[in-house]
């Protein structure tokens, strides 16, 4: 099977620039330099993804490099040309993750563009046989040729982006827009609430869900958390080559998680909106959080109340390693509930720089994978939740009083 070229190209240029630093005002200038700042400007939250770091950087690139390139295909081949020559070039381990980049390197023009030094994937990454029509087609189209071509990265960049949006349309499809719109919405910064949220919206109000599909479970949270990790990973690692065999690992799992989402999307619009939980829930809690604020005990009171027993469950070493006591009798969850709590008991006590814990910590700690890590931490109900989207967790010391009885019974 043949690959077009020019769309290998910019597929493989996106993915490797978009590791890069470049100003929105630097794509501004070079817009104009070229006379395509009028197409820059149109290409949908393009310089915006720039200036703000987006994580889909690399699409928007893709899509306004595609842009110029059905105007004029040796214009788009001097832009990327240009901004290459902007980076200085690409180092060995880059041009390996995206051979296609080699002929900029080689001074390539739109006569001899060819696709000599890449293996095309004629097999899908994803089937996704019930997407709606829209966006996700294209999107869809888009993940398979990013796999084709190599561009890994984009890849997995790219099936966040469709996971992220089908689960915006899973939950305003199924709740009362007057009353679920904060689910998926954020009507104060008047954008849509990150992905990272939108699972946690979604876990929240998972009982109204349940009955739409048996696929519906915390199988499914922990999935969409993994995938919205390893998408993140794909923007942001600039260290990290990213393999068909990393990519491959995580086909079915996007797959699997597209088609639930877009059924559940199509039995919500068959059904009769619902009033989500958390709406009850924040009436309720309009009425209690000022009590709450008033009376609850600090966590540096409690902490000190309960440090006896505490001290009991574990010790640091002078170069801050952590040993638990009578580990072995503890199961991994417990064991990584105690690792919470004494990195915030450390902290407290100077014993340690930080009470967060990052996901990356847990997974060396343990030797564990990503998914065991993931559902772990979505069933401890002690987490408070600091940088979900980077993996960065404390432990809830108000739950303390609760949890302590938990550990010590063991």
């Amino acid at each position: 099977m043949s690959i077009d070229a020019n769309q290998a190209l910019i597929a493989q240029f996106s993915g490797f620039i978009s590791s890069k630093q470049i100003s929105k005002e630097e794509w501004e200038t070079i817009s104009m330099e070229f006379g395509v700042y009028d197409i820059a400007k149109n290409t949908d939250r393009f310089f915006r993804s720039w200036y703000f770091g987006d994580e889909d950087k690399a699409n928007r690139t893709a899509k306004f490099l595609k842009s110029v390139h059905d105007e004029d295909k040796d214009l788009a081949i001097a832009i990327m040309n240009r901004v290459y020559q902007k980076v200085d070039g690409a180092a060995q381990d880059e041009l390996d993750e995206y051979p296609m980049v080699q002929q900029i390197e080689e001074g390539v023009d739109e006569g001899s563009l060819t696709t000599p030094n890449i293996a095309y994937h004629s097999d899908p990454f994803i089937n996704v046989s019930n997407s709606p029509e829209s966006f996700y087609p294209g999107l869809i189209s888009e993940i398979n040729t990013c796999y084709q071509a190599e561009a890994y990265n984009a890849t997995l960049v790219l099936s966040r982006k469709l996971l992220e949006n089908a689960l915006i349309e899973t939950l305003r499809s199924r709740f009362a827009m007057e009353e679920g719109m904060h689910l998926f919405f954020n009507e104060d910064r008047k954008q849509f609430v990150q992905f990272g949220g939108l699972i946690d919206n979604f876990k929240e109000e998972i009982d109204h869900f349940k009955p739409l599909s048996d696929a519906v479970d915390m199988e499914l949270i922990n999935k969409l958390h993994e995938i919205r990790y390893q998408g993140n990973a794909g923007a942001h690692s600039i260290e990290k080559k990213v393999t068909k065999s990393d990519v491959d690992e995580y086909s079915e799992m996007i797959e699997e998680t597209a088609t639930v989402l877009f059924s559940l999307r199509r039995k919500s619009f068959d059904e009769d909106n619902v009033t989500p939980s958390s709406a009850t829930d924040e009436a309720q809690s309009n009425n209690t959080e000022l009590d709450k604020e008033l009376f609850q005990t600090s966590d540096s009171e409690i902490l000190s109340e309960y440090s006896t027993d505490v001290d009991d469950l574990f010790r640091f070493s002078n170069e801050g390693e952590l040993y638990i006591t009578d580990s072995e009798k503890y199961s991994l969850k417990q064991k990584i509930r105690i690792y919470f709590l004494a990195h915030q008991y450390g902290a407290e006590t100077e014993l340690v720089d930080s009470p967060t814990v990052t996901v990356n910590e847990l997974i060396e700690e343990y030797n564990l994978d990503m998914a065991t890590v993931w559902q772990i931490i979505g069933e401890l109900d002690c987490l408070r939740d600091i940088n979900r989207k980077d993996g960065e967790f404390e432990f809830d010391v108000q739950k303390l009083p609760e949890i302590l009885p938990e550990i010590t019974d063991t």
